[in-house]
């Protein structure tokens, strides 16, 4: 009876911990699909040449700046939303945008 017990009691950890990875790796996988739809987003933005779209450029960087998220940050995010390609690996690639940026750096057949 108490192997029953031991058996029941370790399928319930199991399935518990099975819950918890699967908690964890989603918000992992949305924190890297956010840092991924900024970077596109602000690609789409930056590329606007319209002088509308220049002006508005400016001074969405000028209001990111007021934030705390400085040039450099803008910068490699940018170079994040030109690499597309990413998006084929969002499951694969780290919660951190600096890390995704270090990527960056590969080659599409590296990645």
């Amino acid at each position: 009876m108490s192997s029953n017990l031991t058996i029941t009691d370790s399928k319930k950890i199991e399935q518990e911990a099975n819950r918890i990875v699967g908690e964890i790796t989603d918000a992992w996988k949305k924190t890297t699909q956010t840092w991924l739809g900024i970077s596109k987003a602000l690609v789409q933005y930056r590329d606007n040449k319209s002088e509308d779209g220049k002006q508005v450029w400016k001074l969405v960087q000028i209001k990111l700046d007021d934030w705390g998220i400085r040039e450099s940050t803008i910068k490699k995010l940018c170079v994040i939303g030109d690499r597309q390609i990413l998006h084929k690996y969002v499951d694969y690639l780290p919660p951190s945008y600096n890390k995704i940026y270090e990527i960056t750096s590969l080659t599409d057949s590296e990645i």
